[in-house]
């Protein structure tokens, strides 16, 4: 998986959630099988929540900041807009 890929998929259930306006309820994001993928989902959530895009809560669990929604709605858009 490239890192374009994993970014994508953590990207859309986190917009998803901030959408909805739930602040109580957040993602919990599963460390992928591949170690590859993992370093590269680990290291953007580390950045994603150091620049202030991401909230951690427990363990594994985040949920978008509007800073973060703001960052990425452009690309979640684009996203939504592909087909599978």
């Amino acid at each position: 998986m490239s890192e374009t890929e994993v970014v994508n998929a953590l990207l859309l259930p986190l917009a998803d959630l901030y959408e909805a306006g739930i602040n109580t309820r957040f993602v919990q994001i599963q460390p992928e099988l591949c170690l590859d993928a993992y370093e590269v989902e680990r290291g953007w959530l580390a950045n994603a929540v150091a620049e202030g895009w991401l909230v951690r809560f427990a363990r594994d669990c985040y949920q978008f900041t509007g800073k973060g929604y703001l960052a990425f709605a452009p690309r979640v858009k684009a996203l939504r807009t592909l087909p599978n």
